[in-house]
């Protein structure tokens, strides 16, 4: 079953053909493997490479280091596909790795452009960032940088917990707190190059695919060409990334939640119970017409967001509110799944069970709903005279 994706936000030609593009991918490659990713608990690198090959780790980048030089809409719509076939390869390779890579795309010098953006183009090079937090914000107060009396040197301290994508990666976006202002900084730490350890935290609920580290940081020597932007835009920086990721994980949660929905109507068409179809009972229309309504207000608002972006106007307050709605979104449209699985939902046989699982553990990563609404709530009493 599929939905009219763009009824209330109109799509150029070149989106239609990312999106097309990735959906035919994730129905080929991955939908066969979702529960086998589930299970395993690996992300599966020949699906990287694939996506890869297709170009789609560098959607957004420029030609010039690899990419395809396509809007942000386009990445959001190829996000959506493939978190709709497993959200444990979309978040890692969207929510981590592309982010980062524009993070080095806006931020980086140009030898740093030039020496990670082509490999992480090609899938040679996979990256993290530091920005979560085992309590569902982002803060850059457990690791600490200090400026060395050798030139250019930076020396990193700290351990860094709940770092999606950690073990997989060899690069890491690392934000730390400069020990002499108090000022953030945003660095990139490079395994080859300085000696930051990776530990994999391996109890997970949801999202099983993907892996969970603790980063740690111990005398780790970073010179200065590794410095995102100069020293006193740190924070700037980790807003921008902090509101790209928003964007990323929304996309994901859509994907989630259309899988979700395809599921339920797939089953409300075929189960029978006392002597017609499930389908026919208003109490199922209720719960699929309550999905359909949450995920097109979702995904509209979502590729306005995106529209802001590529127009270059400011989008974080709006990626904000993207990124909390969709994230309950995605739980309300699983539960309502799960509902209409009945009993059934319990069984392996079906994936209902693991999109409540994943839906309820990926809504956290990014920052907990419940705080972003704080924060959302804050900004709007000291804006009211």
């Amino acid at each position: 079953m599929e939905l009219e994706q763009t009824e209330f936000f109109e799509m150029g030609e070149e989106q239609v053909m990312f999106r097309n593009m990735a959906r035919e991918f994730a129905i080929r490659h991955i939908k066969p493997i979702e529960q086998d990713i589930d299970r395993d608990k690996k992300l599966p690198k020949d699906c990287i490479n694939q996506m890869a090959s297709l170009g789609l780790l560098g959607i957004t980048l420029p030609q010039e280091y690899g990419g395809l030089g396509a809007d942000h809409i386009s990445q959001i719509v190829v996000a959506e596909e493939i978190a709709r076939a497993s959200i444990s390869i979309a978040i890692p390779v969207f929510y981590s790795h592309s982010t980062v890579a524009s993070a080095i795309c806006d931020w980086g010098n140009d030898s740093r452009k030039h020496e990670y953006l082509p490999a992480m183009c090609k899938g040679e090079i996979l990256a993290c960032h530091t920005l979560g937090e085992p309590y569902g914000h982002y803060e850059a107060t457990d690791i600490r940088a200090d400026n060395m009396t050798e030139p250019d040197k930076w020396s990193l301290n700290g351990i860094k917990k709940f770092v999606l994508n950690g073990t997989a990666s060899r690069l890491a976006l690392v934000f730390a707190n400069n020990i002499h202002n108090r000022g953030v900084l945003a660095f990139l730490a490079d395994a080859e190059k300085c000696n930051f350890s990776t530990e994999e935290i391996p109890v997970k609920t949801a999202l099983r695919g993907s892996n969970m580290a603790k980063l740690g940081f111990r005398d780790c020597f970073i010179d200065q060409q590794s410095v995102l932007g100069s020293t006193d835009q740190g924070s700037e920086i980790m807003a921008t990334v902090r509101s790209n990721a928003w964007l990323n994980l929304s996309a994901a949660y859509v994907g989630l939640a259309q899988a979700c929905i395809d599921a339920g109507i797939d089953y409300a068409q075929k189960r029978e119970a006392f002597g017609k179809v499930i389908s026919n009972y208003q109490a199922i229309q209720n719960l699929i017409a309550d999905s359909y309504i949450k995920i097109q207000l979702a995904r509209s608002f979502l590729y306005r967001v995106c529209d802001l972006k590529d127009k270059g106007r400011p989008f974080t307050r709006e990626a904000l509110l993207a990124k909390c709605y969709t994230s309950e979104m995605v739980e309300i449209i699983a539960e309502n799944t799960f509902q209409i699985h009945g009993g059934y939902g319990y069984l392996h046989d079906f994936p209902v069970a693991r999109f409540l699982r994943d839906a309820a553990g990926a809504s956290i990563i990014g920052g907990s709903p419940l705080w972003q609404k704080v924060e959302i709530a804050r900004h709007l009493l000291e804006a009211w005279h």
